[in-house]
């Protein structure tokens, strides 16, 4: 092999070992955990349909990295639900309201036997518009609970599945 050939192999080789990247696939971040346990999400709020709504959303968040089983636990605790209104229209009608979820949540590695992660009171919003002509689409309380919901399993997710 000839001098100029070795030194750009060594010269690859170093720049591939030297950057500290690693591919997100490849991450052995909880790699001894193959599965989850997600219980019904314990419901605080005045809101009866979102504790279940929100555990169905976790369930298949997770569940596209996990299987069901016991590897890890994750427990979540709806706080609080609010929808407050945030602006009015010239006749004193809400217009745009915020939608506010507070929660607590462990995340358990049971193999391991160790708590990995835990919040207590975190809260998500969002804004959305209740009248035709808003800056945005109009939506229900109940699309944009849902669209709630999934930005929490997103978020959660992101959180304590992958890791960068």
């Amino acid at each position: 092999m000839s001098v100029m050939r070795l030194a750009s192999v060594l010269l690859a080789a170093s720049v591939c070992v030297g950057c500290g990247y690693q591919s997100p696939a490849l991450s052995s971040y909880l790699k001894h955990i193959k599965t989850i346990r997600i219980p019904p999400i314990v419901n605080q709020t005045a809101s009866f349909e979102l504790g279940d709504e929100m555990t169905s959303k976790l369930q298949s968040r997770f569940r596209s990295k996990w299987r069901a089983g016991d590897d890890s636990t994750l427990l979540l605790t709806a706080l609080d639900y609010d929808i407050r209104a945030r602006t009015y229209d010239v006749n004193n009608l809400p217009e745009q309201y915020r939608m506010s979820i507070s929660v607590q949540y462990e995340f358990i590695d049971n193999v391991k036997r160790k708590v990995i992660k835990k919040e207590n009171g975190f809260q998500y919003h969002r804004d959305f518009y209740a009248v035709e002509g808003a800056p945005e689409p109009m939506e229900s309380e109940e699309q944009a609970r849902a669209k709630l919901i999934d930005e929490i399993a997103r978020a959660l997710y992101s959180q304590l599945a992958e890791q960068w």
